[in-house]
């Protein structure tokens, strides 16, 4: 299964059945994706303010937990997620994380930490479901709550 996708700096080829990264040195025709990872990870965090997980599943379009409800989010011309989607997106996650990628490729899934720059953190699951991979990034707050603000009672300070 290959996939070429824009990274950061220079478009890489992934091959998740060998769980390398190499230079892309192929032109495909493979068209860019309508959305970058960044925009479409910004465009769901600007739904609400109290979203609390991001959610990428082929079949599906991209959507937010939002008070325990999920909500599809249609982001520009991406609609309904492909299974090329997902992977681009858990590969533009995965970046240059070599135990990440061996993790998904030996067991399937893999965990770990992304950062969007002055944005938000998040904790990110991702895992290969039917034959396909599947995303779930669960948002952390850039600042610790208050108790006043987590309206805790006074005997726990």
């Amino acid at each position: 299964m290959r996939s070429v996708y824009a990274g950061a700096s220079l478009p890489r080829t992934v091959d998740l059945m060998d769980a390398t990264l190499a230079p892309a040195s192929v032109t495909t025709t493979t068209p860019p994706p309508a959305v970058s990872t960044a925009a479409l990870l910004t465009a769901m965090l600007q739904v609400s303010p109290n979203v609390s997980d991001l959610i990428f599943s082929p079949g599906k379009p991209s959507q937010v937990e939002l008070s325990g409800k999920l909500m599809g989010i249609k982001v520009g011309s991406l609609g309904v997620l492909t299974a090329a989607d997902t992977q681009r997106i858990a590969m533009d996650l995965i970046g240059d994380n070599q135990k990440a990628l061996n993790l998904l490729k030996t067991q399937g899934d893999c965990d770990l930490s992304y950062s969007l720059s002055g944005k938000s953190r998040f904790r990110v699951n991702i895992f290969r479901q039917r034959g396909t991979y599947a995303v779930v990034m669960r948002v952390i707050p850039a600042e610790t709550p208050t108790f006043g603000k987590l309206k805790l009672p006074e005997q726990l300070r």
